[in-house]
């Protein structure tokens, strides 16, 4: 019976059919924000996100048994649990299977206990709320267990009910998790390819096929791969003298829907013959239209160093920039900003660990630079402020990287000079290019895998597009919509602003952000 259960046609109907059906009585059901709304997955997308947790979970729920089967407390004389009821359940746990017979049986079904057992605490000490996490934006603000959480559940005259959901939750989370790593990791491609062919649907190029050999292959291809082969094929339509970023995957509305598109920045208003559409030859040799978005009055983006901001080097205070947030690096809380406020506005490489240098914030002594580092990805500072106190304007959750779907989906929220947050969207999530950027003295530098984000606005059909920083916000903080920080400004101009990815930044310094006030 249990083989049942675990069978892939049981657990794909079961994950889904629970989050429909109990999603009405998830307490925490609420109207969908607008990242929601927006969001070309919806529910896709949250069982995207909900299946990854249960995959990295069930891979711990794996390990863990295998331990215990390896070196079971249960068997022999003198052992910890020998003689106990554990020890009646679990005799078996260290045979191994044969080939089919009952004691197989037996041993399959003791495995699966002891699974499900291990994968039921996993999801009690992790506080695993598979309901609630369907109807998050982000499924892993509901792991782990806080101050919030417990007020929560334990809510006068709400807890009846919240806390019997929550244990039927850890339940359903150790049941599943009884499947194994392999079902999950089976099932999240599943779900990404439901995913490219929910919009492989609205797409005309899905139509025009001309065999089943062509159809399945432009139907399993990547939006991303796609892209990728159509700039490297059309490279020189795109090498045009007033190109101001290179090609880059973007989206763009196309008959009230958001498509996949080739995003080019162009200076001036002449778009130097660049095509409406190019066209792309799959390995087939079946050729393809993709969409070309040409934006016009793009400048060089300029690096954000000017007056008016909360930071500078003491030597040039008349260049300064923002606060990004705290970070703990090396056991050392440190402020983070950018490695241009450090030098004056300069792109000079500092090479990372620096002697003091001293620090300006708000206009006053306070610190010193520790740290600075100018190369083809990065442009970061660090402070060192003897643990001075520090508040945060919006308060962060866990960075995260975005992708491909927060493209024209995702506002954000950026922490600019003396604490005015200003909002946006992501036009771009990752420039893959070298993108120009001025500095000092008319000085350029490439940085790539910025993300762009844009004020975007619709008058008439048309798209226009305003940039969201100005001089003075370079190090400001880039939130979504959760509060979960993405990236740190590094420059901008009227139309665009250029954000560093904040989780590269993290690793490059190995560290991580202080979340709360300190």
């Amino acid at each position: 019976m249990f083989g049942f259960f675990q069978s892939g046609k049981f657990c794909r109907l079961l994950l889904p059919v629970t989050s429909l059906l109990l999603l009405p009585f998830t307490p925490s059901a609420q109207a969908p924000t607008e990242k929601e709304k927006l969001a070309s997955g919806d529910i896709l997308d949250s069982m995207i996100g909900v299946v990854i947790i249960l995959f990295i979970l069930s891979v711990i729920t794996e390990k863990l048994t295998q331990l215990i089967r390896k070196y079971s407390p249960f068997i022999r004389p003198g052992d910890a649990l020998y003689n106990t009821n554990a020890a009646n359940i679990w005799q078996n746990i260290r045979k191994k299977q044969t080939d089919g017979t009952l004691e197989d049986d037996k041993i399959e079904r003791e495995v699966n206990s002891l699974s499900f057992i291990i994968g039921l605490s996993i999801a009690i000490i992790f506080c695993v709320d598979i309901f609630r996490m369907f109807t998050a934006a982000s499924p892993y603000d509901y792991l782990y267990w806080s101050d919030d959480r417990w007020t929560f559940i334990w809510e006068k005259h709400k807890w009846l009910h919240r806390f019997p959901l929550l244990l039927i939750s850890f339940c359903l989370t150790g049941f599943f998790l009884t499947f194994g790593s392999k079902f999950f990791h089976d099932l999240l491609d599943l779900l990404f390819q439901a995913k490219n062919l929910k919009r492989k649907m609205v797409d005309p190029n899905t139509y025009e096929s001309d065999n089943i050999q062509d159809f399945d292959e432009y139907l399993y291809k990547s939006y991303s791969s796609l892209i990728a082969m159509a700039i490297e094929q059309n490279r020189g339509v795109f090498q045009v003298v007033n190109a101001v970023s290179p090609p880059m995957h973007g989206r763009m509305r196309k008959n009230g829907r958001l498509v996949d598109c080739i995003d080019i920045h162009l200076s001036g208003n002449d778009r130097n013959n660049i095509p409406q559409t190019v066209f792309v030859k799959l390995e087939s040799g079946r050729t393809v239209v993709v969409p070309v978005n040409v934006i016009l009055e793009v400048e060089t983006p300029v690096a954000l160093f000017q007056q008016g901001s909360s930071t500078a080097n003491k030597a040039t205070s008349g260049y300064m920039g923002t606060i990004c947030c705290k970070v703990m690096r090396n056991q050392q809380p440190l402020l983070l900003t950018c490695s241009h406020v450090l030098t004056g506005g300069t792109k000079d490489n500092l090479r990372g660990p620096i002697n003091p240098t001293p620090a300006q914030i708000n206009g006053q002594d306070a610190g010193s630079f520790v740290y600075g580092l100018c190369t083809d990805e990065f442009d970061i500072a660090l402070i060192d402020t003897s643990s001075a106190p520090f508040n945060y304007a919006i308060q962060p959750k866990e960075p995260r990287r975005p992708s491909q779907t927060d493209i024209k989906n995702t506002q954000v929220r950026i922490v600019c000079r003396n604490n005015r947050i200003k909002t946006g969207t992501i036009t771009n999530e990752r420039v893959t290019e070298p993108l120009k950027i001025e500095y000092k003295g008319n000085s350029e530098h490439s940085i790539t895998n910025l993300m762009v984000i844009s004020h975007i606005t619709e008058t008439d059909g048309e798209t226009y597009y305003t940039g969201v920083t100005e001089e003075g916000d370079s190090g400001a903080c880039v939130y979504d919509q959760d509060n979960n920080p993405i990236g740190m400004i590094v420059a901008g101009n009227s139309r665009f602003s250029y954000a560093i990815p904040i989780v590269a930044i993290l690793s490059k310094i190995s560290a991580t952000i202080i979340k709360q006030n300190v």
